[in-house]
């Protein structure tokens, strides 16, 4: 609030002020000059309380705005990359996702997992180790684990049953005695009582890779796998001819001129 200064009035200034009739009155002149002090002082707040109040009515009208908060997320939305979202949708909906190898949980830990990198993969609960397809699945296996436990693929193939159409046995070659034609006799003649396909790979990197063929042409027709020939005489001639070892391209031609042999 402002403060206004009160001039101070002399005595004589006072008396002035103060006509005829007021002299006679008891008060002493030092008491009215105290009485005119308070007078003008209340004068003078009343004043500046009404120029205060005239300015505040001449302030606009402020207008009354909402301070409700609103709720922020703690977490930002992922505009930029979806990918947990992805994540989190495909792992609510794997057994039915139709590009995906699926990985049995205990394979945890298994260094095969690293080498596939063509294909995604992701675990789940599933019989087989890998599931390579509706109709495809593989079941993991090491030379060095079969020595030490070979009923263990006695139990897989009865647990996984006929479930699928085609069974593969991975089998690792992991150890470094040059001969293993019995255990490899012993699996073949497992595979053919158990109406499965017997694959081996001499490296994770190669077991991977086998993984990723298989599922990749999942929907292949079979054209694609099977090997293009050519219809003309000459090219049938020379594919068959160089079969032998020794001859070549030059050699198969040589050979039908000698014979005049005509390739049309």
């Amino acid at each position: 609030m402002a403060t206004f200064k009160v001039p101070s009035l002399s005595d004589d200034e006072l008396l002035d002020s103060i006509t005829s009739a007021e002299r006679g009155d008891k008060k002493t002149l030092f008491e009215r000059r105290d009485e005119f002090k308070a007078s003008s002082g209340s004068q003078h707040t009343t004043s500046a309380a009404s120029t205060s109040a005239a300015g505040l009515a001449r302030l606009p009208e402020v207008k009354a705005v909402n301070t409700e908060s609103k709720s922020i997320s703690a977490d930002p939305p992922f505009s930029s990359s979806g990918h947990e979202l992805q994540k989190s949708a495909a792992g609510s909906s794997s057994s039915t996702s139709p590009y995906r190898i699926l990985v049995n949980k205990k394979q945890k830990g298994n260094p095969v997992l690293k080498c596939i990198h063509n294909v995604p993969w992701e675990y789940d609960s599933i019989i087989p180790d890998y599931e390579l397809g509706r109709c495809a699945c593989a079941l993991y296996l090491t030379v060095k684990y079969h020595n030490r436990f070979p009923e263990y693929i006695h139990n897989r193939l009865k647990e996984l049953g006929k479930s699928y159409e085609l069974r593969i046995i991975l089998l690792l070659v992991d150890t470094k005695q040059q001969d293993i034609s019995h255990e490899l006799n012993q699996l073949t003649r497992i595979c053919i009582l158990a109406d499965c396909t017997l694959i081996l790979a001499f490296s994770v990197e190669e077991a991977g890779r086998y993984l990723e063929l298989y599922k990749s042409y999942e929907n292949k027709p079979p054209t694609e796998l099977m090997g293009k020939t050519k219809s003309d005489f000459l090219s049938q001639a020379t594919e068959f001819l160089t079969c032998v070892k020794g001859v070549n391209k030059t050699d198969v031609t040589s050979l039908l001129s000698r014979f005049k042999v005509n390739p049309k």
